[in-house]
Parts: structure tokens; sequence; C-alpha cells
């Protein structure tokens, strides 16, 4: 039973805010002290560019193993964080509880950017992710005998 206590948020609440400022603190030191530069690393090169990368790859090459274990991955750290990790972390290190990186272009929509909202888009997309990646693995499996 006490394995499955890992499947409980409020046990894993605490273990997750102490990992977060442990890596927060390991980046900072990295970047000299500056918590600024630590975040925005994170945003491009943690965040933004691994999975731009990944779904450019997704979109417009052959679906792979290894491609769809990383998404697995992806939605189960989600899962486990409750959210994406890379937020979290670009949160403590911005001190801004409402940052929510490339969500905030739903403003420009005029939808209000909130967790409720930014979730339904995660589950949106990551459903689309799934649809695409699904399709593209039957089709080069067993329709595309090239």
């Amino acid at each position: 039973m006490y394995m499955l206590q890992i499947l409980n948020w409020e046990y894993r609440k605490p273990i997750i805010k102490n990992c977060v400022k442990s890596i927060c603190n390991i980046l900072t030191k990295i970047f000299g002290g500056n918590p600024d530069i630590a975040g925005w690393f994170v945003v491009y090169f943690l965040h933004n560019l691994p999975y731009t990368l990944l779904m450019y790859r997704i979109l417009f090459y052959r679906v792979e193993y290894w491609v769809i274990g990383f998404f697995v991955l992806t939605l189960v750290l989600h899962f486990l964080f409750r959210g994406c990790i890379c937020f979290r972390l670009e949160r403590e290190l911005f001190q801004d509880k409402t940052w929510y990186g490339p969500y905030g272009l739903m403003e420009f929509a005029g939808i209000e950017v909130n967790t409720p909202n930014v979730m339904k888009f995660f589950n949106i997309w990551a459903s689309f992710i799934v649809a695409v990646i699904g399709c593209k693995f039957i089709y080069q499996n067993h329709f595309n005998k090239s």
C-alpha cells in the first residue's frame, strides 16, 4: 500500500515542491545567481525548443517508437506533476504564479488565461497529437508497405 501513496496528490505535493525548489536553486547557481536568466533558459531550452522539435517530428516525419515514448513520458509527467513541470520551474524562477508561457496567447483570442482554460487547451492539444500519432503509426505499419 505504501507504494500507492505516490498516486495521492497530497503526498506528492510537498515532494514536487521540494524538487522544483532544488532544481531552481541549481539552475540559479549555474546562471550566476540570476533566476531570470535561469527562467528564460528553462523557457527556451527545456520547454519550447524540445517540444517544438518533437511536434515538428511528429507532424512531418515518420513516427518511431522513441517519439511515441517521449510523448507518453511527457503525458505521464504532466499527470504526475499535475501540470507541466516546466511551468512550475518557470513560475518559481520568475516568482510569478500567473505565468502560463505560450498559453498567454489565448488573451489575443479573447479567452481568459486561467488554469481551467489552459488545461482544456492542453487536453485538446494532447488529444490532437495522440490522434496524429495513432493515425500515422497505423498508416505506416499497416497500409504503407514502402
